[in-house]
């Protein structure tokens, strides 16, 4: 009976710590999203070490996406492209994570379905008290 009982309150404080990280890098995910259009975000939410694997079948760092941010004045609250994340699961590993999501687009903020759809898995670490993806990969959800 102690036994199942110990292993009852293990369980119970291990779920915890993962629900609090889970919630955290939910809520960074979440951040980031509402404020895609911000270079700042996009500076923040990158770590300096990024690989990026687009949809395209491209590979970049952050230096390439700050970039081309600034060069197409994207950081401008004029965009029409609203986007979600459904499905959302964080794995954690200490202070790194794997974050998996279906990243929705909806051509506007009225909009009930996604235009698109997009499968993204991200590896994100813990530093100076934030989560930070450091490799990422998005593919294009078949229709």
């Amino acid at each position: 009976m102690a036994k199942c009982f110990i292993a009852l309150v293990w369980l119970s404080v291990a779920s915890g710590v993962n629900a609090s990280v889970e919630s955290d890098v939910e809520a960074r995910l979440n951040w980031f999203l509402n404020g895609v259009n911000d270079v700042e975000v996009h500076n923040e939410f990158w770590a300096d070490e990024l690989i990026y694997t687009s949809s395209s079948g491209t590979r970049f760092g952050k230096a390439t996406i700050i970039d081309g941010m600034r060069d197409s004045n994207a950081a401008s609250d004029e965009s029409t492209v609203w986007y979600g994340a459904e499905n959302v699961t964080v794995r954690s590993f200490g202070d790194a994570v794997v974050l998996t999501f279906e990243l929705t687009l909806y051509d506007s903020k009225a909009s009930q379905t996604p235009s698109q759809r997009y499968f993204n898995t991200g590896v994100l670490i813990k530093q100076d008290g934030n989560w930070h993806a450091t490799a990422w990969q998005a593919t294009k959800a078949a229709e």
